[in-house]
């Protein structure tokens, strides 16, 4: 864990949902809210197993949906999802956060 990293319970902010960091089980490094469309991203992703794919159900380009994402796990200070050439799976922590999402 990054020493500027302290774990605590703080509001995750979307349009209209609210959850403690501490419910998905993840250490936030700054407060910065996590929008909507972040979570949606990262479900389509989760779904699709494919960046390509979800960024056409999302109707978004491949890159935008990708620098959404990688956003997400800057602001969570968490890896949410396997990457390799292409999309490998989800880590412990993107399926505690799938199930909540």
């Amino acid at each position: 864990m990054p020493p500027n990293s302290v774990r605590h319970a703080r509001l995750i902010r979307d349009t209209n949902l609210f959850a403690t960091a501490a419910q998905v089980g993840v250490t936030m490094r700054k407060e910065a809210p996590v929008l909507f469309r972040q979570l949606e991203y990262f479900v389509a992703v989760a779904q699709e197993q494919h960046f390509g794919r979800a960024a056409k159900k999302c109707h978004v380009s491949q890159p935008t949906l990708s620098a959404a994402i990688a956003k997400l796990e800057r602001e969570l200070d968490v890896t949410l999802i396997e990457r390799g050439h292409s999309f490998v799976g989800l880590t412990p922590e993107g399926e505690r956060l799938l199930t909540w999402a």
